[in-house]
């Protein structure tokens, strides 16, 4: 797959460059997981994850550059959309969080 140029400008189904702006790598990749999953409807989703209608409407549309959803909140809807563990990963750090490495605690 090839990567977009460095102004973000390129075909829709191409990955984001990692330094543009937040909102739109998180919301281009929960998108695109959204578009392929099987539940299809939007409230669908947003009932399979626990989440409000209000809530997942304002991951979706904000448009606030500093908006953030919280990592639960990522969480939760990774695991409504059934995403795979890779997938869960590539979410949780668009939106700039990690899960532990597998184990027990050093």
């Amino acid at each position: 797959m090839e990567q977009t140029t460095d102004t973000g400008q390129g075909r829709a189904d191409e990955i984001p460059v990692l330094h543009q702006p937040f909102r739109d790598r998180f919301e281009w990749y929960l998108r695109r997981y959204m578009e392929r999953n099987p539940k299809g409807k939007h409230s669908d989703i947003y009932k399979a994850a626990g989440l409000t209608k209000q809530r997942f409407s304002k991951i979706l549309n904000n448009r606030n550059e500093d908006f953030r959803p919280r990592k639960n909140t990522v969480i939760l809807l990774a695991l409504g959309l059934d995403l795979t563990r890779n997938e869960r990963e590539d979410l949780l750090q668009c939106a700039g969080y990690t899960l532990p490495p597998d184990g027990p605690p050093a």
